[in-house]
């Protein structure tokens, strides 16, 4: 880079590198220590964070800097330049620090600008709500007995001369009603108020919230506070206790934990019973209050003075004041008195005794305060960050359990108890197939013997685990619209996590051909199994009966050619009293009862074959609907045979459904989540040891 001739970087160079490695400056050009640090804190870390922060990190932040004018040498260890450096070490953290879906740019207004800009005491006046109204309390603490009526239309005038929408109003003392010079949006007012103090204050009045405190619409954390609260050396918070519950403080917490912070509960308590009551309340909605006088009480988790003030009864009795009338100048002072408004300049003093007279030093303070309030938002962040970790992980447990529990359901409700409900169906089929194949007798097989395959095919067909099919195809649906609702509650889960990776895994799962149930989804085992029977033993079965009709006719043929023979034998039979005709028709009978015997026996031994492989069958297909089964050690080689034989699949039909189909989605969105909470977790691990080495520096300063 190209640097001045006095060693400075200009603003646009200054620009350009904070989208570079700025780190290497620290080592190359011999910059003052502020500016040293500020480049190494924006360079340094703008890019360890989420894509979200960056294109804020890299750009908005480095024209921040380059605009602030730098420190000399001389002020290198001074303390004011090391609550600058520890300000923006802090600023440079906050990002990592809060959650996804959090927006920075409150804190970023609070922190990107150290606040010693402001060379008078800083008095931050704001309101809960609109009916906490303080503009009345700005204006009886400005205006002052027996003024002139022209500086009372300016007083009670400030806000008609601002532009529309805008938020806030800053007063200072002036000779005269003025805009400044120096700062056009301060409106210099001649009120001696301003001038109570040994430092002279500027008043910031801002505008009352628009969101009303008792809504119960969700909104950001931060969305109705202004950030100049925040940089406030004195920030005031008006809370009318009659139309505004005192809960309402809450959201104020961070702020009211400054020690110079005061709140004003409007109207003043008739009675010490009701002030009571009201500080009673006051512990509910916040932390116990340490009892002090009557108008004052330390609030000793907020560290925030609490006064009872009636600024109406003060402004009635200035409009009441009058020249001419004496009494008037009694009741005003009875009334001033009463309103208590007094013991707000009270306040003020003794929170600038306890601290140091100078404005450095009280800016000090004041930064001091500004960061424990964004360490102690970047802790709430944290929590808030783990406990949606906690939640997260609940609702994939949550998720899993309904998972494991349809697959325990969805198997006793499609397959009943062991299965029970296949086996059911085998055997209502098995008495439908007795009826048939005890009707195929061997007399009736030898004359439909070229029929034997297709009437036993048929048959198969007809009574093949058919009510068991409609019972399988309904389930289908039912399972269906169980994959829809796992698939919905997995779809979801990711967006408290966000991943486009683990979305686009989830989607095109779902978009997949093979995701979605068909009708013959479960049905295709009974399918398959029937073909099966068909296909092989239905085919043996009706060759076996082929060759059975051979085998006999085989013996009849022969039978007959003995008989011929020894009908038309030669003498040499003859001789031995063998050519009679009973002979030869005795062998023809033998011959064709041997054939028939035989041919019988063949038969019914196919029969029951074809019977067994029906038996082994149906065994099959409660496999390849229920589980995967294994069978015992002695039993290895017939099982191994009947597998290779009938060709099957290991993988249940109803188990390979429910994991490939109904709750694929769902089980890859619990694995991938458990993936990113884990490591969402060691990342907020270590946000909180650099939080708590924050906390550590913090601490060593001066304590507040």
């Amino acid at each position: 880079a190209k640097l001045e001739s006095n060693g400075r970087i200009d603003e646009q160079q200054a620009y350009s590198l904070a989208s570079t490695n700025l780190e290497k400056l620290l080592g190359i050009v011999n910059l003052s220590n502020e500016t040293a640090d500020l480049v190494a804190y924006e360079g340094g870390s703008a890019f360890d964070l989420s894509s979200k922060n960056q294109a804020d990190s890299a750009v908005t932040r480095a024209a921040r800097i380059s605009a602030r004018p730098t420190s000399s040498l001389a002020e290198a260890s001074s303390p004011t330049c090391n609550a600058r450096k520890f300000l923006h070490k802090t600023w440079t953290f906050l990002p990592r620090a809060f959650g996804p879906g959090e927006t920075l740019d409150f804190w970023d207004m609070c922190l990107s600008e150290f606040p010693n800009k402001f060379k008078r005491l800083q008095i931050v006046v704001s309101g809960v709500d609109e009916w906490s109204r303080p503009q009345n309390l700005v204006t009886v603490l400005l205006i002052e007995p027996f003024a002139s009526s022209e500086k009372l239309r300016t007083i009670r005038n400030r806000w008609k001369d601002r532009p529309e929408g805008d938020q806030s109003i800053t007063l200072e003392y002036g000779a005269r009603h003025s805009k400044n010079e120096v700062d056009p949006n301060v409106v210099q007012i001649p009120a001696g108020w301003f001038l109570e103090t040994n430092m002279q204050a500027q008043i910031t009045e801002l505008s009352p919230p628009s969101v009303d405190p008792t809504s119960r619409t969700p909104t950001g954390q931060f969305d109705s506070i202004h950030p100049m609260l925040f940089k406030a050396d004195i920030p005031i918070i008006l809370i009318n206790t009659i139309t505004t519950p005192l809960s309402s403080l809450l959201k104020y917490t961070l702020i009211l934990k400054n020690p110079n912070a005061i709140i004003l509960l409007t109207p003043k308590p008739t009675s010490p019973e009701l002030e009571l009551h009201i500080r009673t309340l006051l512990a509910k909605a916040g932390a116990e209050p340490v009892e002090g006088n009557e108008s004052e009480a330390k609030h000793s988790a907020w560290g925030a003075k609490v006064l009872f003030v009636d600024p109406e009864l003060a402004l009635q009795a200035l409009e009441a004041l009058d020249l001419k009338d004496p009494r008037s100048s009694e009741t005003y002072v009875r009334s001033f008195v009463d309103s208590n408004i007094g013991s707000i300049v009270h306040a003020v003093k003794n929170n600038l005794e306890k601290s140091w007279n100078d404005v450095s030093s009280l800016r000090i303070k004041t930064t001091l305060t500004l960061i424990r309030c964004a360490l102690d938002a970047c802790k709430d962040s944290i929590k808030r960050t783990e406990w949606d970790l906690d939640m997260l992980c609940q609702r994939v447990s949550e998720l899993r359990g309904k998972v494991e529990e349809a697959k325990a359901r969805v198997h006793g409700e499609v397959l009943g108890t062991d299965g029970s409900e296949v086996r059911k169906a085998v055997k209502e089929a098995e008495r439908e197939m007795k009826s048939v194949m005890d009707g195929l007798t061997w007399w009736k097989m030898v004359w439909r013997v070229d029929e034997i395959g297709q009437i036993v095919g048929n048959a198969v067909q007809r009574a093949w685990c058919k009510e068991l099919e409609h019972n399988l195809i309904l389930h289908t649906g039912r399972l269906s619209i169980l994959q829809h609702e796992l698939t919905s509650s997995a779809k979801h889960l990711p967006m408290l996590l966000p991943s486009p990776v683990l979305q686009n895994d989830l989607s095109q799962l779902s978009s997949s051909p093979s995701y979605h149930l068909q009708t013959s989804t479960l049905t295709t085992p009974l399918q398959t199994r029937q073909d099966q029977l068909i296909s092989y033993p239905t085919t043996r079965l009706h060759l076996a009966g082929q060759n059975a009709v051979f085998g006999m006719l085989g013996g009849v043929v022969g039978g007959a050619g003995v008989a011929a023979y020894l009908i038309n034998a030669g003498s040499g039979i003859a001789m031995i009293g063998a050519s009679e005709a009973g002979t030869a028709v005795g062998a023809l009978m033998l011959c064709t009862l041997l054939g028939v015997r035989w041919a019988v026996g063949r038969w019914e031994k196919a029969k029951r074959r074809w019977w067994e492989d029906w038996s082994r069958v149906g065994e099959g297909l409660g496999r390849d609907l229920e589980v995967k089964f294994f069978p015992p050690p002695d039993t290895w080689s017939s099982w191994l045979m009947n597998e290779l034989y009938f060709f099957l699949g290991s993988q249940a039909a109803l188990d390979q459904t429910m994991n490939e189909k109904v709750i694929i989605v769902a089980d890859r969105a619990a694995e991938g989540l458990n993936v990113l909470v884990q490591k969402r977790k060691a990342e907020v691990e270590c946000v909180k040891e650099e939080l708590e080495a924050l906390e550590k520096e913090l601490a060593t300063w001066t304590p507040l």
